[in-house]
């Protein structure tokens, strides 16, 4: 595999030290548990997602602005990229102020969003320099509507991407990069050329197209006799991530995604992960092949902190905590031994069962 330079200090905590890390250059802060739309495929609010139902994560206070603040106080040495995130952050009642405090710190800041709020926020996130902002849209208006379980959604975001072009313009202002996401799924994978041609109309960076993280019961299982065994543990979020993908018609997918391929862009197109025919009908059909994906470095180089203040290895993984930062300090949890027996227990087999289909994984 590869390995993108911005990864070598997780490379080196990962070769060569037992459980520990080098103390990480990003973190990423899941802001609020809120969010303002249901999409389908979203494992905190669809149906069967782990907010579904009342949720302990939604019942913990938020961390306020001071909060917050200390625990990049705390490690704003080696940190240089921030990454907020939620549910929508942008819901968070102190969006503003600690997004301002980031780029106080001159820390690269990137806020992926559903982009319903972009408008609102327009102006200020040009003004304070935000570097990136990742919108998802995932199909032409009534597509993208029906998956966000909220009408009117699509017109929001795009009417926020084109304030902020419009803050860009007034300002001289290069920033902030917009990129746009779509995720496929079994209600767009017919859509996937058609979306593109729609966005070349915006004044965007760049549009990642994502194949579904998914996995099935017997990868669940697997995981959670990994984590009783070997962490003393479960992990009963994770049920969350199993759902069917016989709805996407894997011939359609492929055409789609060859007229993608096939045809030259205005603006850059990334596919997430980049596969072939074969791959992408083995990616839906067999979910235990990571393909050439054989590990993952994420707890050696960053860490998750949760709304209510929890940290964890993997921000997708909201039950494995390795402590609190409203009791404790970023710098006590990092190579406290909790996280160092994830760590162990990770590199032990490569890849958790459940870690196969993640994003994270393929942007290595």
């Amino acid at each position: 595999m590869k390995l993108n330079l911005k990864y070598l200090k997780g490379f080196i905590g990962y070769k060569l030290f037992d459980g520990k890390a080098l103390p990480p250059s990003s973190i990423s802060f899941n802001l609020t548990s809120k969010c303002n739309l249901k999409c389908e495929m979203c494992w905190q609010y669809r149906d069967g997602g782990i907010f579904k139902k009342e949720s302990p994560l939604l019942l913990e206070g938020e961390m306020e602005f001071q909060d917050l603040k200390k625990v990049v106080d705390d490690i704003s040495g080696s940190l240089k990229n921030i990454t907020l995130w939620g549910g929508e952050p942008m819901l968070h009642p102190d969006f503003a102020q600690f997004t301002g405090y980031i780029k106080e710190k001159e820390k690269y800041l990137n806020i992926i969003t559903n982009g319903s709020l972009l408008k609102r926020f327009a102006k200020s996130l040009v003004e304070m320099k935000v570097n990136n902002i990742v919108v998802s849209i995932d199909g032409p208006q009534e597509i993208h509507d029906e998956i966000r379980g909220v009408k009117g959604s699509y017109q929001r975001t795009i009417e926020g991407i084109e304030t902020i072009k419009d803050f860009k313009y007034n300002y001289s202002e290069n920033l902030p990069r917009i990129e746009i996401n779509f995720t496929i799924s079994d209600l767009n994978f017919d859509r996937v050329a058609d979306t593109v041609k729609i966005l070349q109309g915006l004044n965007i960076n760049s549009i990642t197209i994502s194949h579904l993280w998914f996995a099935d019961k017997d990868m669940y299982e697997k995981n959670e006799k990994i984590f009783k065994d070997e962490l003393k543990t479960s992990s009963p979020y994770f049920h969350a991530f199993i759902r069917e993908t016989s709805g996407v018609n894997l011939k359609i997918l492929t055409s789609e995604i060859a007229k993608v391929k096939e045809t030259r862009w205005k603006i850059p197109i990334i596919f997430l992960p980049d596969l072939d025919n074969k791959e992408i009908f083995q990616y839906y059909s067999n979910p235990g092949n990571s393909f050439r994906f054989i590990y993952c470095l994420v707890p050696w180089r960053t860490a998750c902190v949760l709304p209510n203040g929890d940290l964890t290895p993997c921000g997708d993984r909201p039950d494995f905590i390795v402590g609190n930062l409203r009791k404790e300090r970023f710098s006590q949890l990092w190579n406290n031994e909790k996280f160092r027996s994830y760590r162990r227990a990770l590199k032990g087999h490569k890849l958790f069962p459940m870690c196969k289909r993640c994003c994270e994984l393929f942007l290595q």
